[in-house]
């Protein structure tokens, strides 16, 4: 019993292996395709996460709209699939019932890799978010992350071949099952809703606010695709409601997929902003206008403040950064009074989306990710905050720098 349970496990961890080579080789594959090449993969270089001059590239993939293009795609597909407008699981549970009824070791083991692929819908709300943190990490912590989530799927198995006793305290299977199920499909609603926030980013919408609405119309027809294959395609369901069924999912989700397409791929077809013009509209104001607390931060335009005379504070920041949406909350109004009382001009670097000369100046801090928030006085170094603020922090910080 126990040498078939750690067959099984030993399935298990062998699908979470192919499933880390396949992420670590897309994250060697999306860097700027005009920065200079990354480390070889063989490389220790690559492997401890520094690119090509030795900056770690923490979270750099979610800099990419395509990469955040595909994970909102997912995550409101999942989401649906959870909810039960329709479901997943099913053509691989048939391919891989010949596999799974082997007898012997070969049985047990591919048991264990086909229970990893149909599980992914219901784990989807917790692996979902744990293979986005880990992605974060550099290869070798990418390797050890998904291992340790293989032997977290295998660690009930264990225990169970080893004390099959306890097979009789397990909950019985019930409806229960499909409401935890679709209660779980929130989370993966909530997770596409945090994505789509991130990929509004790459988007002119000050100039081009009808992309904003292009992006909705289509989510719902995105979402449309999926619910006509889950109410005509069904295997109970004839031939023809199959095949018709399947040819309106299909038009359904290209209409979608087309206007959810981020400004780069919008232009192939001659529609919406021009690439980077989301960019280049947030950068564009230069001065301080009246009632605007932050501007956007350049390397000029932190010179020309300093050349003056006045002292800078630039929060380096982006959107997929939660860290950074959570230190929001410390700027509060006394300690914005704070900012103006000593003549602070405060600064916004938004890394959301690939900005090198973000990246240069978080390495000339001594720093590689975000959230940085950092004070730079005329003729002095440049102070740094801790990662986490708070108002009270921030108001000591504030007094002991401007005031030494």
């Amino acid at each position: 019993m126990l040498a078939h349970s750690l067959t099984f496990v030993l399935g298990i961890l062998i699908s979470f292996w192919l499933i880390t080579a396949i992420l670590i080789a897309l994250k060697a594959n999306m860097f700027d395709w005009s920065a200079p090449a990354g480390p070889g993969v063989f490389s220790g270089d690559f492997w401890l996460g520094r690119g090509a001059e030795g900056v770690v590239n923490w979270a750099f993939w979610f800099e990419n709209p395509w990469v955040n293009f595909c994970l909102l795609g997912l995550m409101l597909a999942m989401g649906l699939s959870m909810f039960g407008v329709f479901e997943i699981g099913v053509k691989a549970t048939t391919m891989g019932n010949d596999l799974q009824h082997r007898k012997g070791y070969a049985g047990s083991f591919w048991s264990g890799a086909l229970a990893t692929v149909i599980s992914t819908p219901c784990s989807a709300p917790f692996l979902g978010q744990a293979i986005g943190a880990a992605m974060l990490q550099p290869p070798l912590g990418i390797v050890l992350c998904l291992t340790m989530m293989g032997l977290g799927m295998s660690l009930p198995y264990i225990i169970l071949g080893a004390f099959p006793v306890l097979t009789r305290y397990l909950p019985k299977p019930g409806a229960w099952m499909e409401s935890f199920k679709q209660s779980m499909s929130f989370l993966m609603f909530g997770t596409a809703a945090y994505f789509l926030w991130i990929y509004m980013a790459f988007f002119d919408a000050e100039n081009h606010p009808q992309d904003i609405l292009f992006l909705f119309f289509g989510l719902v027809l995105f979402s449309m695709a999926f619910w006509v294959y889950g109410r005509w395609c069904p295997m109970y369901r004839s031939r023809k409601s199959r095949i018709t069924g399947g040819i309106f999912s299909v038009i359904f989700l290209l209409a979608g997929l087309y206007y959810m397409l981020p400004p780069e791929g919008a232009a192939w077809f001659g529609r919406g902003s021009a690439p980077g013009a989301a960019e280049s509209a947030a950068a564009a104001p230069s001065l301080q206008e009246e009632g605007n607390i932050w501007i956007p931060w350049s390397p000029e335009a932190m010179q020309a403040a300093l050349d003056g005379g006045k002292p800078v504070y630039v929060d380096f920041t982006a959107r997929w950064c939660s860290t950074c949406q959570v230190n929001k909350a410390s700027y509060t109004d006394e300690v914005l009074a704070a900012f103006k009382k000593y003549g602070i001009v405060m600064m916004k670097a938004d890394k959301t989306r690939t900005n090198p000369a973000i990246d240069q100046e978080l390495k000339n801090l001594g720093r590689t990710a975000v959230p940085v928030n950092a004070l730079y006085l005329p003729g002095r170094k440049p102070a740094v905050t801790r990662e986490l603020l708070s108002p009270a922090y921030l108001l000591e910080f504030l007094e002991k720098e401007m005031e030494r």
